[in-house]
Parts: structure tokens; C-alpha cells; sequence
């Protein structure tokens, strides 16, 4: 509902589709999770837990190789600073 409101309003954010993303991850859907992960990227590709959830569903599917590098990608844009970083690839690795 937020989401069909703020297009009507103009108001796009990456919020509402990341918080859907979450209900999705948390229900496995991760095909519906990675959709809503893709349109928070369009509006705002500085948001940076896209790319942790993002990287969550990787973990799921048994792609940890491309989660890490979705990780990498966030700290590249100085999205993550290294201390947070070393803790979620300390998570990927365990």
C-alpha cells in the first residue's frame, strides 16, 4: 500500500520497497525479495541495506561468492564502514 501511494504521490522510495524485500526474505521468497531489492536500487543505489539484503538472499541460495561481492561492491561505495563489514563477512564465512 505505501508503495502504490508514494508512486501516485512521486514520491518513490527505496524504504518501502527494502522493508517489502525483508517481508518477502523472511516468507523465502526470494525471487519477489531480489524484484524489490532491484527497484530500491533504481531510486536510491546508496541505500545500503539493499546490498545487505541483497547479499542475505545469496546466503540463502547457496551463493555465498556472489553475496561477498555484493558486500564488496557496498564497502566500495563507502556504504559500510570496515568494522560492520568484517562482521558480515565474518557471518558469510561461519
Amino acid at each position: 500500500m505505501a508503495i502504490n501511494m508514494a508512486k501516485q504521490n512521486k514520491e518513490p522510495s527505496a524504504i518501502y520497497y527494502i522493508n517489502r524485500a525483508n517481508a518477502y526474505f523472511e516468507l523465502k521468497k526470494h525471487t519477489e525479495c531480489l524484484n524489490d531489492c532491484t527497484a530500491a536500487k533504481e531510486i536510491d543505489s546508496n541505500y545500503a541495506k539493499i546490498y545487505w539484503r541483497v547479499a542475505k538472499v545469496m546466503e540463502q541460495l547457496k551463493k555465498r561468492d556472489v553475496g561477498l561481492n555484493v558486500l564488496k561492491q557496498a564497502v566500495e561505495k563507502g556504504l559500510f564502514d570496515l568494522k560492520d563489514t568484517k562482521n558480515a563477512f565474518t557471518k558469510f564465512h561461519n
